[in-house]
Formats: C-alpha cells, sequence, structure tokens
C-alpha cells in the first residue's frame, strides 16, 4: 500500500447551528480516564444532570460504535451527523463508562484518537472523547482526570506522575501517557519516540527549535512553548502503514505506522519532506490564529504556511528543498486550475490547491512587497499586520487584502483578489511589474542555499 500523507490542520470545532450557549444549562460531562498498561482504557462520563443522549462533539464517521464498548443496556448510534450513546430503554441517565481501545484508526478529516509509541507510551487527542448530555454548545468547557499504572503523563508541557486534571475546551490537544523523557528547551518542548531511528530523531530535535526561533522574529513570540512530538509504531498486522501529522494549538505532531516503516525509513528524500511538513506547521502556530473566514479563502491561511516553510528553510540554507517544492506546487496547481480558479476549485473539494496555488501567490506577495520596501522581509510585513488588523476569529479575505495593499500598494491588492478567481491564472504576472522602477538588491544567501533572497534566522 503506497504511504498515505495526511496534514491537517486546524479543523474547527464541532458546532454549526448550535444555539447561543448563554442561554443554555451546563450539559458538558466530566470525563474521568483509566489508562492501565495493558488492554482497554476507561472512559467514564458524568453528567451535571440526567440528559437522554450523550452526543459526541467530533463524529467524522460512525467509528465508535465499532471500537467502543458500551456497557449492558446502552447503544451507540450514528443520528444527524453525529454518534450518540442512549440507554437501550430510552431512559435518562447521568453516567456511562467505556472500553476504548488505545490503538491508532485513520478517521477521515480527523485526527486520529490514538497514536501508539514504539517504546510503549501513548499519545491521545482530547477531542475525541468531548461529549455532552444533548447538542454541545460552542464553548463548552470539559473537566478531564487521567490516572495511569506508574506512567507519568504530559499535559502542556507539564509532567504529572500517575494522575493529571485539567480543563479542556475548543479543539482540544494530544496528552501523552508514558515513560519517555521529553526535552525541554527555551524554544520548545520535544517528546521523540525512542523507537524512531537515531537520525530521524536528531533532525526533529534540531529543527523545530530552529523554525521557532525564526518564526519569533518574523512573526512574534508565541507567550507559550511549542510541543512537538513524534511517535513510531510498526505493530499494525493490517497491513496499512503510512504517517499523520498536523497541528493542534501549541502543538505540531507526526505519527508514523504500519509494518512496512523499517524498510523505508532511510528513504533519502524523507528527511526534506519531514523538514517542510515541520516548517509549515510551526509556520501555522505563528499565524497566532489569523486564519481567514470560509474555506474558499484556505489559500490565505495555507499558502502562507507553505510560503513560511520556503522562506524558512532557504534561511536555513536548504534553499534546494524549498525549490523543489515550489517546482512541485507549480506543476500542481497549474494542472488543477487550467479550467478552474482557485477559489472555484477549493469550494468544488480540491483543497490541495489551497496549498499548491496558496503557495505561488503568497511566494509572489513576498517578491513584490520587497521589491517595493527595500530591506523589508516581505510577506512576513503583510502578515504581522493582518494578524494584529482584526480579532482572532475574525479575519477575513477583505482584511488580508488590506494587509497586502498596505504593504505593497493597491494595484498588488487587486491582483491578488483577482488572481484567486480567474480561471487559468498566470502567477507569474503576479506582482511582476511592482516596484520595477526600483533596482533589486542583490542576494544576501550564497548560491548553494538556491535561493532568490534570503536572511538569517
Amino acid at each position: 500500500m503506497r504511504a498515505l500523507f495526511l496534514g491537517i490542520t486546524f479543523l474547527a470545532a464541532a458546532g454549526a447551528g448550535r444555539s447561543d450557549a448563554a442561554d443554555q444549562p451546563d450539559v458538558a460531562a466530566h470525563i474521568a480516564i483509566t489508562a492501565p498498561t495493558e488492554g482497554e482504557w476507561t472512559v467514564a462520563y458524568t453528567l451535571p444532570a440526567p440528559a437522554a443522549e450523550l452526543v459526541f462533539v467530533r463524529s467524522p464517521d460512525d467509528s465508535r460504535g465499532e471500537d467502543w464498548t458500551a456497557p449492558d443496556g446502552f447503544k451507540i448510534v450514528f443520528e444527524g451527523g453525529s454518534e450518540r450513546a442512549r440507554r437501550t430503554d430510552g431512559q435518562p441517565f447521568s453516567e456511562i463508562r467505556f472500553g476504548v481501545p488505545p490503538r491508532y484508526r485513520d478517521l477521515p478529516k480527523d485526527y486520529a484518537p490514538f497514536m501508539p509509541f514504539g517504546d510503549g507510551g501513548r499519545l491521545f487527542y482530547t477531542g475525541r472523547m468531548f461529549a455532552c448530555g444533548g447538542e454541545c454548545p460552542d464553548d463548552a468547557r470539559w473537566t478531564m482526570s487521567i490516572e495511569t499504572a506508574q506512567e507519568f503523563v504530559l499535559v502542556d508541557g507539564e509532567r504529572h506522575d500517575a494522575r493529571a486534571s485539567w480543563s479542556d475546551s475548543g479543539q482540544g490537544r494530544n496528552v501523552y501517557v508514558g515513560h519517555a523523557q521529553p526535552v525541554v528547551s527555551d524554544d520548545v518542548v520535544a517528546l521523540i519516540d525512542t523507537a524512531l531511528p537515531p537520525q530521524i530523531r536528531r533532525q526533529l530535535e534540531t529543527y523545530l527549535p530552529r523554525f521557532s526561533a525564526h518564526f519569533t522574529q518574523k512573526l512574534g513570540a508565541l507567550g507559550y512553548t511549542p510541543m512537538l512530538f513524534a511517535s513510531y509504531d510498526v505493530s499494525p498486522q493490517d497491513g496499512r502503514w503510512g504517517r499523520q501529522g498536523g497541528t493542534l494549538p501549541g502543538q505540531v505532531f507526526m505519527h508514523f505506522y504500519g509494518q512496512v516503516w523499517p524498510s523505508r525509513i532511510d528513504d533519502p528524500a524523507l528527511p526534506d519532506d519531514l523538514a517542510w511538513f515541520f516548517a509549515h506547521e510551526a509556520g501555522h502556530m505563528y499565524q497566532h490564529d489569523a486564519w481567514a473566514d470560509g474555506d474558499v479563502n484556505a489559500w490565505i491561511h495555507e499558502g502562507g504556511a507553505e510560503a513560511f516553510a520556503a522562506l524558512a528553510l532557504r534561511a536555513q540554507g536548504a534553499g534546494n528543498v524549498a525549490e523543489a517544492k515550489v517546482a512541485s506546487a507549480r506543476r500542481e496547481c497549474t494542472a488543477a486550475v487550467a479550467q478552474t480558479s482557485v477559489r472555484d476549485a477549493i469550494a468544488a473539494g480540491k483543497f490541495d490547491v489551497a496549498y499548491s496555488c496558496g503557495l505561488l501567490v503568497s511566494l509572489a506577495i513576498d517578491e513584490a512587497v520587497k521589491r517595493t520596501d527595500r530591506g523589508g522581509d516581505g510577506l512576513y510585513k503583510v502578515w504581522r499586520d493582518f494578524i494584529a488588523s482584526e480579532p482572532p476569529g475574525r479575519h477575513t479575505e477583505a482584511g488580508f487584502l488590506a494587509a497586502v495593499a498596505r504593504a505593497g500598494g493597491d494595484r498588488l491588492a487587486d491582483e491578488v483578489r483577482m488572481i484567486v478567481r480567474t480561471p487559468g491564472p498566470d502567477f507569474a504576472k503576479l506582482g511582476a511589474a511592482q516596484g520595477r522602477s526600483q533596482p533589486i538588491p542583490p542576494s544576501p544567501c550564497p548560491a548553494e542555499a538556491g535561493a532568490a533572497e534570503c536572511a538569517p534566522a
């Protein structure tokens, strides 16, 4: 089976069409987890008041009914786009306890519930467990606790011996249970599976701190220390293999799964792929939640993160990796929008266009702004303005284009607006005339870096 790379980013917590929580009673369950070293975990829900059903927040499919063991007299059903636990006699209840196997499952457009480590540890995603007595309001908060068998628990970078408690909300987070020791620095807390080959471990431990330092300089500090997780599980016997990665607030993670990996881990292309992945995901964190509303505008934040990866790798002297990715994006984007526009392609389900075409748009903005603002830092200037211009959760395409106009002029902003709406766009012309009356400064990068222009991190 070919390797599957699923880069899932910024999945919104389910909640469309729900009523305002201010007028609703508290319906969020307390969630108590018992995590033995072997066998099923126990996940127990206690509701603040009896309810007819327990409604799970994230239900990309109906796999809980296959994986979770409900107690006698209860069942899990899939209705109205959500999985729901009910008593078979229809009576209300206030407590329910499930057996949950701590194994990896590939979920459609969502994060895996568990990411086992080859050294025996386990990473679990709290958002998979969120549920309420009835429909959950958008601002629901859960109290959560876990008790382990003499293993420590890592929550938000803090280590707890055998048990931990915390409050959770929004998209949730990844929590680690096991014995591996995190690598802690000023820039990152990294927990990397000791089962991973040493060369991969070294790269992961090296790159994210560098990217964090670069993006902190360009886009501002996060206000917290980001976390990196990397797990490596070759135990699955079903022939499936691949890697899944993504980001949650303050966290970047990658999971390798399947028996094929020992024969593939030395692939010469893998280090470059991982470097790009972690640069992209770190870039998302430093966008400071400034993601434009609506899927059709994903070219802004996904393309921005792709461009940040290219710029960060150039700054690290890995311009050859960046230029190979840009060339690949140009081929993919050109083919995808030959008969349609970027926005229409995304609306039609071709979400990869947000990455490939978004990268081309963002790099063109970067180059055009640098020609106008000699000595400036191009795309980063636009994003600093975009981040500061609107409150979190209120960022729009109009706001982004306004930031482009302030940095590179109204003409550039108009060109950007049109190029994502035009079928078969010519990205080479975007911003090409911008600042041409000014001489272009020579590149400060060594030629072997393969970069047209760069700056030290």
